[in-house]
């Protein structure tokens, strides 16, 4: 029944395709309206008799689409609920003293934690903003860049990574240090505690590369 139906659509369409004016149209304009009155017959043919059977079909099929519908909207929130990987880069400019390292990252980033960034491989590396690798598209090792501490304001001389953080970068003077971190370089060396990332201080007054993470 519901093949009768498009059989029936589509003899309406090729109606609707006749040609109306022009030289074709008027030639043959007794054989058009001939035609016309053959398919609406052919039409009402179609739909006699159907009654009841054809809007029964018609619900029933209504009432599968809806449960597909539930079935793709029930997906597209499981999907939605995917984490989706963090991207993260390291400034192409390293110009940032301390107190400008907050404020060095683009619109959507934020200046990385090291706890934020530190497995590099959950994270997806952001080449259209990022540092270039000399090799590919990750990350480039070697290249120091300032990062945040998870620490209280540790300011003075102190030359131990992770204490040092320029004022929780807000100062940006030379008696002051604060920590930068790049990934290892030597591969062969023994693991150290933030292993693969490796850490030292600067005074808060250099120009430093700044690692940032999305928010």
């Amino acid at each position: 029944m519901i093949r009768r139906c498009v059989v029936a659509t589509s003899i309406a369409l090729s109606v609707a395709a006749m040609p109306t004016s022009g030289s074709a149209a008027d030639n043959g304009v007794p054989q058009q309206l001939q035609q016309i009155q053959e398919q609406l017959q052919a039409i009402q043919a179609a739909l006699t008799g159907q009654g009841n059977s054809l809007t029964q079909q018609l619900q029933a099929l209504q009432t599968a689409l809806v449960g597909q519908a539930q079935q793709l909207q029930t997906l597209q929130t499981t999907l939605g609920g995917v984490a989706k990987a963090r991207k993260f880069y390291l400034t192409r400019e390293n110009t940032f003293d301390g107190s400008e390292a907050p404020s060095a990252c683009a619109a959507g980033y934020h200046m990385a934690s090291l706890w934020e960034i530190f497995d590099p491989s959950n994270l997806v590396y952001d080449t259209a903003l990022g540092h270039p690798s000399g090799d590919g598209s990750g990350p480039p090792e070697f290249n120091i860049g300032w990062i945040r501490t998870g620490g209280g304001s540790g300011v003075g001389q102190n030359d131990t990574p992770g204490e040092r953080n320029c004022g929780a970068y807000t100062i940006n003077d030379a008696d002051t240090k604060g920590t930068v971190a790049a990934l290892q370089t030597n591969w062969t060396s023994g693991a150290g505690v933030i292993d693969p990332w490796v850490a030292s201080t600067r005074a808060c007054d250099q120009p430093v590369f700044v690692w940032c993470v999305q928010n």
